[in-house]
């Protein structure tokens, strides 16, 4: 039970690692709840804009499994994010993992998930569930090229991975995207999906290399469909 709060003066904090500006990221972590109505946060912040908004609100990185999140503020920032995984070619993996009953306000992304180019291994048995978005630029986003710049052909496998009970509004067109490496991204389920443009915008999803379903989905995800 709490709140995770930027300080309004940035001299307060104590930024010593530029690689790593989630609010919470964990590595290597076996069984762990994170629960109670929390929130994370950078209202009254003047400085959000020099790290990125804020970066993840909650980063789960490689060697982490079963994972617990719920009941969670989250806003503004990056989202509740499953990566990045295979930088620099490393090996990367992460399962069971469980994020449900989550409101996102005015972040970047919501539920993302991103791997790196040339990595290797797996992010698998992913669900986000009971989503409320709120003015959310990329609602539901796989990244599996994130950085599409390495020319590698490895890249880390993304499946068993299911988005459902979503609603509200993203703040840009794409609110759904799905871009896939060669490797594809398989047994992607997204289920009851309500996304629509913040003060009127139209939306779209947008998909590659992508193997699943999709039920009852706005907007229509056409590769799925």
């Amino acid at each position: 039970m709490g709140t995770i709060t930027a300080p309004k003066n940035r001299k307060s904090w104590k930024w010593d690692n530029k690689d790593s500006e989630s609010w919470i990221a964990f590595s290597h972590v076996n069984g762990l709840v994170i629960s109670g109505k929390g929130i994370i946060d950078g209202q009254g912040s003047s400085w959000w804009k020099d790290v990125g908004e804020g970066d993840d609100c909650v980063a789960i990185n490689s060697g982490c499994e079963f994972i617990n999140i719920t009941d969670v503020y989250c806003g503004p920032g990056h989202g509740i994010s499953v990566g990045s995984l295979g930088k620099g070619g490393s090996y990367a993996s992460v399962e069971n993992i469980y994020v449900k009953n989550i409101t996102f306000t005015g972040t970047t992304n919501g539920a993302r998930i991103k791997t790196w180019i040339g990595g290797s291994g797996y992010a698998r048995k992913i669900s986000y569930e009971d989503i409320k978005l709120f003015g959310v630029k990329n609602p539901i986003i796989i990244d599996q090229q994130y950085d599409p710049y390495q020319g590698e052909s490895k890249a880390v496998k993304v499946s068993d991975v299911t988005f459902r009970n979503f609603e509200g509004t993203a703040d840009d067109e794409a609110a759904i995207e799905l871009k896939c490496d060669r490797i594809g991204c398989t047994k992607i389920i997204l289920e009851n999906i309500k996304i629509v443009g913040l003060h009127g915008k139209k939306v779209y999803a947008s998909c590659k290399y992508v193997e699943g379903s999709c039920s009852s989905c706005t907007p229509n995800v056409p590769c799925l469909s």
